[in-house]
């Protein structure tokens, strides 16, 4: 689920993911397991900034947040990428 939280920002909110594993080294992830990205572009337009807090009280003892950020480069072209993940049987 997707919503605006201000003219900036982006807050997409997912449950019931098909996401085994928090990250490639294998730390799992229950079916309660909740994250919330947050898509921010910085006030004078030269970065995107970029959060991710998991929520899943069957693996972490609380919410674990990511962040990083990418710059606005004047001309650069960003590519198509597929954002495909194959659930594991």
């Amino acid at each position: 689920i997707g919503r605006w939280e201000d003219e900036r920002t982006l807050v997409v909110t997912t449950t019931n993911s098909t996401w085994r594993h928090f990250d490639t080294s294998g730390i799992p992830l229950s079916e309660a397991a909740e994250m919330v990205e947050r898509f921010s572009v910085a006030p004078d337009g030269s970065r995107l900034d970029y959060s991710l807090t998991v929520t899943d009280p069957a693996t972490f003892t609380e919410p674990v947040t990511l962040t990083k950020y990418w710059l606005y480069f004047e001309g650069a072209q960003v590519n198509r990428y597929a954002c495909l993940i194959a659930a594991e049987d």
